[in-house]
């Protein structure tokens, strides 16, 4: 089976379709060293010296295609591929290609200010609340704000935590909303709680979860919602059920398939929506020990007969987290980690370095370097690993420029 694979970083799908046993082309933004161990073929935006833009991935793998007509392909998409349902509509114009997961059609019924109300509407059959939300300046009127209000100024198109804006008071939120002609923010009040995130499978009409994961936030950034990994975690019985109705109820209404992801927040007793991913989560690697070559079957099989839980709630029994090492300054690699990796080697904790940079590549400070794949017997422990590995790698194979 001849599969591209496409994202901002597209490692961690590359790897999840080749242990399915799929040959593998990937476009994407960074190319990372450890990808070429998955693809037949590998291009990368940063290698081209050219920025990130979806667009520009779309024009690549359209040539691609135009020149491999006598070839047949699937693709399957990461971030942020679910905000472009127009490119990917133009890419299923291709007679030779075949998208997987969620077609244009079910994205662009997920695009856009009308449609994240009717999202947020369909929400009140399930027992997860939506935070206290504004699109408009006359929704001021209708809101509780108190003095303590916070209200972040979000992008409709998200991922990653990215361009999230903090406003605390009534009369900055005014005025952003004055500035919002083109309905491309909108406004959700703040709640402090525990952020999670659950994954699915799905095949149209049914889901089934796959897995749960608290959301870490990036160390050391400028950004208190810059995306810094995931910590498998075992839900409550409570949760699970809750959950099993928000996802039969997204799939049914949105027809969902393949692997998707639901952010939310934990208050108390309390679950509050925050997103939906319709898409390959970045938490999905965390799982691929736990189910090998039937994760990526959930794409292609149709078959949601397992108790994926059930595997998921019985396997996991340590501490296991990805988490992402953001550039410490502006930076070269001067040594090939891969090469060099028994300089890692430690007695108290099981580790993978993925998404490997190639001696000599610059990066900017808070650009990510590179993925910590932690399995330890505490939380305690994850983080001593994680500074362990993140002062190594720092020290043995960066410069500062």
């Amino acid at each position: 089976m001849n599969l591209i694979v496409s994202a901002f970083s597209s490692r961690a799908l590359a790897e999840t379709a080749a242990v399915y046993g799929a040959k593998v082309f990937s476009f994407d933004f960074f190319a990372d060293q450890d990808l070429k161990k998955y693809t037949e073929e590998s291009y990368s935006l940063k290698k081209a010296q050219k920025k990130y833009r979806t667009e520009e991935l779309y024009r690549i793998i359209q040539r691609f295609l135009l020149n491999n007509k006598e070839k047949s392909f699937y693709f399957c998409y990461a971030s942020d591929w679910d905000n472009h349902y127009q490119l990917l509509s133009k890419l299923e114009a291709n007679d030779n290609l075949i998208i997987t997961g969620n077609s244009a059609a079910v994205l662009k019924k997920l695009t856009g200010v009308k449609k994240k109300i009717r999202l947020f509407n369909l929400l009140k059959k399930t027992d997860f609340k939506i935070p206290e939300v504004i699109f408009k300046q006359k929704d001021l009127k209708k809101i509780n704000y108190t003095a303590d209000s916070i209200y972040l100024k979000k992008p409709i198109r998200s991922g990653g935590g990215k361009n999230i804006e903090i406003i605390k008071n009534k009369k900055e939120l005014s005025k952003k909303l004055a500035e919002n002609k083109s309905d491309i923010y909108y406004f959700e009040k703040y709640i402090e709680g525990e952020l999670l995130s659950l994954q699915f499978a799905a095949d149209g009409q049914n889901a089934k979860l796959i897995s749960f994961s608290k959301q870490l936030t990036a160390l050391d950034s400028d950004s208190p919602f810059k995306y810094g990994g995931n910590i498998l975690i075992k839900p409550s019985s409570q949760l699970v059920q809750k959950s099993k109705t928000l996802i039969n109820l997204l799939t049914k209404r949105y027809s969902l398939r393949g692997i998707n992801g639901v952010d939310f927040i934990k208050k108390a007793n309390d679950l509050y929506f925050l997103e939906l991913n319709p898409r390959f989560t970045a938490a999905v690697e965390l799982l691929l020990d736990i189910y090998g070559s039937e994760l990526f079957a959930i794409y292609f099989e149709n078959d949601l007969q397992k108790d994926y839980l059930a595997k998921y709630l019985k396997q996991l029994k340590k501490i296991k987290a990805k988490l992402i090492l953001y550039s410490f300054y502006d930076l070269k690699v001067t040594h090939n980690i891969t090469e060099h990796i028994d300089k890692f080697a430690s007695n108290n904790f099981d580790f993978k370095i993925k998404d490997i940079p190639e001696a000599g590549e610059s990066f900017a400070k808070g650009e990510p370097l590179c993925t910590l794949i932690i399995e330890t017997e505490s939380e305690e422990g994850l983080w001593e690993c994680y500074h362990y590995l993140s002062e190594l790698i720092k020290r043995e194979f960066t410069k500062k420029v």
